[in-house]
C-alpha cells in the first residue's frame, strides 16, 4: 500500500497522494489523520507500520485507530486492574 501511494517516492505520503490511490476519498482523509500520528500532513512508512502493529495488537476492534489512547482498548479479564486474581 506505502509504495503505491507514494507517488513521488519520497518516502512519505501526502494526504493528496493518499486520497488519490483510494476510491472512497472521505475514508481515505479519516484513515489518512489516523495514520498521521505527527500530524505533520504526511505519513511515514513508520507510522503506517506503527499503525498496522497496533491494529494487529488490538484486533482490530476499538482501540485500534492510530489517534490518541490508541491500541489501549479496554483489556480482558485477566488485564492488570480489572479485579481478577493472578
Amino acid at each position: 500500500m506505502f509504495d503505491r501511494c507514494d507517488k513521488n517516492g519520497d518516502g512519505s505520503v501526502t494526504a493528496d497522494e493518499f486520497k488519490a490511490c483510494h476510491r472512497d476519498s472521505a475514508k481515505a482523509e479519516r484513515k489518512f489523520k489516523r495514520l498521521d500520528a505527527n500530524n505533520d500532513g504526511k505519513v511515514t512508512r513508520e507510522e503506517a507500520q506503527s499503525a498496522q502493529a497496533r491494529k494487529k495488537g488490538s484486533g482490530g476492534g476499538q482501540g485500534g485507530g492510530a489517534g490518541p489512547g490508541a491500541g489501549q482498548g479496554r483489556g480482558g479479564m485477566n488485564a492488570p486492574g480489572t479485579g481478577s486474581s493472578q
